[in-house]
């Protein structure tokens, strides 16, 4: 699916950033928009 898309986001909250869940879904590399609760400015978005 994510080969016909030209763009991918995905949605989190941001208790779910930088845990390891069993089902992948996308490479980091491969994420175009990351949509969360928190601030653009915020510390805990710098890896992304």
């Amino acid at each position: 699916m994510k080969k016909a898309l030209d763009k991918v986001a995905v949605l989190a909250i941001s208790e779910k950033l930088n845990s390891v869940m069993k089902m992948k879904v996308a490479d980091l590399q491969e994420i175009d928009y990351l949509i969360t609760e928190l601030p653009s400015n915020s510390p805990e978005l710098s890896a992304y």
